[in-house]
């Protein structure tokens, strides 16, 4: 009798550590997500127009918050910099295995270009949690060329007399961070292993300019970029309108997973 009943414990205890070996097994199953960036427009502004722009990425870091299994976190840092095109799709560059689950918030931080950290090759580094780094400015030649740019954001601008003139906004090394939404805009992101998924930056220049007057424009001082006159703004040139365009495009960042 005692044996029987030790034999049934032994099988009862088989079977639940089968079982949650199971369930960890299931939420550590990868799903691919494959990431992009993407400009919204801003209707309100008929006088403004944005159509592309390059970025150089540093680093990718990735917090996430399942509501069953462990938290899972990476950052992916990039050597040297990713340089991506906004509006298409970077292949591999930007795809990876993420584990499959409900995710109650996952938060995302984009670091663009600047000075590199103490690593000779990419990689990624998961699970590693946050970690402090120090940051140091490279500023832009009189004239720059993307690659020595973190992010340039190329459009027009319409004047008052009817021409069409460029507009060229340049960030020099800057942090883009936000919470991501699903295709409803609610922060809850189911990832499944049997489906793969976007995960699209989003910068909003609409937003980030509507606190910027058509006379400051009209005013703005021109620049020859590329032999063309055009508003240049960053860092060293017009630089008031840099500092309000900054801080919005940067509050206007976001990211849609679908």
């Amino acid at each position: 009798m005692i044996c029987r009943r030790c034999y049934r414990l032994i099988l009862l205890f088989v079977i639940i550590a089968g079982v949650q070996s199971c369930i960890k097994e299931e939420f550590t199953l990868p799903t691919r997500v494959q990431f992009l960036f993407e400009l919204t427009p801003d209707p309100a502004i008929d006088f403004l127009e944005f159509n592309g722009g390059d970025i150089l990425i540093r680093n990718i870091e990735f917090e996430g918050y399942r509501q069953t299994g462990d938290d899972y976190f990476f950052t992916h840092r990039f050597t040297p910099p990713l340089s991506v095109k906004i509006s298409e799709f970077t292949g591999d560059s930007l795809t990876f295995d993420i584990p499959q689950g409900i995710y109650q918030k996952i938060k995302v931080r984009v670091k663009m270009k600047g000075e590199q950290e103490n690593t000779s090759e990419s990689g990624s580094e998961t699970h590693g949690g946050k970690n402090h780094r120090e940051e140091s400015r490279d500023y832009p030649d009189d004239n720059p060329e993307p690659k020595d740019m973190a992010v340039m954001l190329s459009g027009s601008y319409h004047t008052l007399r009817g021409e069409k003139v460029p507009l060229v906004l340049v960030i020099d090394n800057e942090s883009f961070e936000g919470d991501a939404v699903n295709s409803s805009g609610t922060g809850e992101i189911v990832l499944t292993r049997d489906k793969d998924y976007e995960g699209i930056f989003t910068f909003d220049p609409g937003y980030a300019f509507q606190v910027i007057s058509r006379k400051t424009l009209e005013d703005a001082e021109r620049y020859s970029w590329k032999g063309v006159p055009t508003i240049l703004i960053s860092e060293e040139t017009n630089d008031e309108i840099y500092e309000l365009v900054l801080y919005r495009l940067q509050k206007s960042f976001g990211l849609k997973i679908i």
